[in-house]
């Protein structure tokens, strides 16, 4: 089994940094949702404890990357699926999630990195027997 690629350690890092960053989005949403009561404050409760929940997700699917789990090739490609879709609401800004995600969506499912997903050597050229 092939040592770890680079490119998963990189993606493992912006999977907890945006991990940080939805962790303290939601705690803020649902902080204000709280001061704020009545009809917006439960719905800001609830979309904090959502954007809450989607952080923790961010650690899980690091760690997937770490430690080469199947699922999080998969999840990383939802999650990325996922932030395609958002960038697209959000243009112009947007933009930049959409090439982010993107080039993730490529980057796992390029036949090596599936491959190392799977436990799979990557296969070296060899001539054929004579």
């Amino acid at each position: 089994m092939g040592s770890r690629p680079t490119g998963i350690v990189i993606l493992a890092i912006l999977q907890v940094l945006a991990g940080l960053i939805y962790l303290i989005v939601g705690a803020i949403v649902a902080l204000v949702g709280g001061i704020l009561g009545g009809f917006y404050g439960d719905l800001g409760g609830l979309i904090g404890v959502i954007v809450l929940v989607l952080g923790v997700v961010e650690f899980i699917v690091a760690w997937g990357y770490l430690t080469r789990k199947g699922w999080a090739r998969m999840a990383g490609l939802v999650l990325a699926g996922i932030g395609v879709l958002e960038g697209l609401t959000t243009l112009p800004t947007g933009i930049i999630s959409i090439v982010l995600d993107a080039a993730i969506i490529y980057y796992l499912t390029r036949p090596n990195i599936v491959d190392w997903f799977a436990g799979k050597r990557a296969e070296t050229a060899q001539p054929p027997p004579a």
